[in-house]
């Protein structure tokens, strides 16, 4: 393969994966804008933190 067909495949990729971060976040704030309830909120950021450090959040309970 020659520099100009990797390049560009890496440039499509980086593309890809930001369209996609994009569509995910978007779609993530819709679902719980529907939920004006603080409650629902606090419980909606602890599962996201669960999901993005689920380490940190073990770390946390086991204390």
């Amino acid at each position: 393969m020659n520099g100009k067909k990797i390049v560009g495949i890496v440039i499509v990729v980086v593309l890809a994966a930001c369209l996609f971060s994009v569509f995910t976040i978007t779609k993530f704030y819709k679902d719980h804008k529907e939920q004006p309830n603080s409650e629902n909120r606090e419980i909606n950021k602890s599962k996201s933190l669960n999901l993005i450090l689920p380490q940190a959040t073990i770390i946390s309970n086991s204390r």
